[in-house]
């Protein structure tokens, strides 16, 4: 999980988290999947994890947890299934009791059972220059004097400090 990252209880498993995410209680993701298309979906007969104590098989033949990727500064609400392998772009939001089964673009509101677009947070011109300015790569100290430009509602106020301030894609840890 990322730098800023938080969380409530969860279920987490085989998940990349960026920074800047706020996840509320009870997201479920990482849990893994059955293949439908064989004659049984248990894993007894597929996998060699031994799930229920015992496998018949001995291989796996099928891959039940894909990597799910959370991109930087990503509001999840409470009780969220997010299905394996699905990347959810940065800036999104889910609303509260969405089941994710495929992936989300950047910036974008998501909602419902299965997850359907309501809009996205902002214009696509104001998108686009977001992620070439990758705020949330900037240093603290960049963070700090950028904060009272975060606590606005006006993008294109930021778009513009942001471009002005000269570090557009400079990644650093913290």
């Amino acid at each position: 999980m990322g730098s800023f990252s938080y969380l409530g209880n969860a279920h987490i498993a085989h998940t990349s988290i960026g920074r800047f995410c706020s996840i509320a209680p009870y997201l479920f993701c990482g849990a893994g999947i059955h293949p439908t298309n064989f004659v049984s979906t248990s894993p007894v007969f597929y996998s060699i994890l031994n799930q229920c104590g015992v496998s018949f098989s001995n291989k796996n033949h099928f891959e039940e947890h894909k990597e799910t990727v959370i991109g930087h500064d990503v509001w999840i609400g409470n009780r969220v299934f997010i299905k394996d392998g699905i990347k959810i772009g940065h800036g999104a939001v889910l609303g509260a009791g969405t089941v994710v089964t495929k992936d989300v673009p950047d910036y974008a509101i998501v909602a419902g059972v299965p997850a359907k677009l309501i809009r996205f947070r902002f214009p696509e011109e104001a998108i686009e220059k977001l992620l070439k300015i990758q705020w949330w790569h900037w240093t603290e100290e960049k963070l700090r004097a950028a904060q009272p430009f975060f606590a606005q509602s006006d993008i294109d106020v930021f778009i513009k400090w942001a471009f002005d301030s000269a570090e557009i894609g400079k990644e650093v840890s913290l």
